[in-house]
């Protein structure tokens, strides 16, 4: 199972944003961004990440301290019985103005 990690950088320039990237994967450990303009200004970066955990709830737990490493005052949306998604706009590293964590329920053991 992975976990989609979608951020908005302030930064249109393609070094600024691979930047921001490599530091906020020293933090969570995901895959290389996909690296796109955003269409308001700024650049879209997109992760995944895999989960370790097999129980729903341990993918929930993971999921909330994946998202406390890097930002804080998450909202909590979508589905929380079959998926889950986090926005913030507050965050520990400079130059990102939005991040989604999400995550959808697949087959899991239980």
């Amino acid at each position: 199972m992975q976990a989609r990690i979608r951020l908005i950088l302030e930064t249109e320039r393609g070094k600024n944003a691979r930047s921001i990237c490599a530091k906020l994967n020293q933090v969570i450990v995901a895959s290389d961004p996909g690296l796109s303009r955003y269409y308001k200004g700024g650049t879209s970066a997109v992760f995944s990440r895999d989960v370790v955990a097999f129980e729903w709830p341990e993918v929930i737990m993971e999921i909330l301290q994946l998202t406390q490493a890097f930002g804080r005052s998450w909202t909590v949306t979508g589905d929380i019985d079959n998926e889950l998604s986090l926005v913030t706009t507050e965050f520990s590293l400079a130059g990102i103005t939005w991040a989604e964590v999400s995550i959808v329920k697949t087959n899991l053991r239980g």
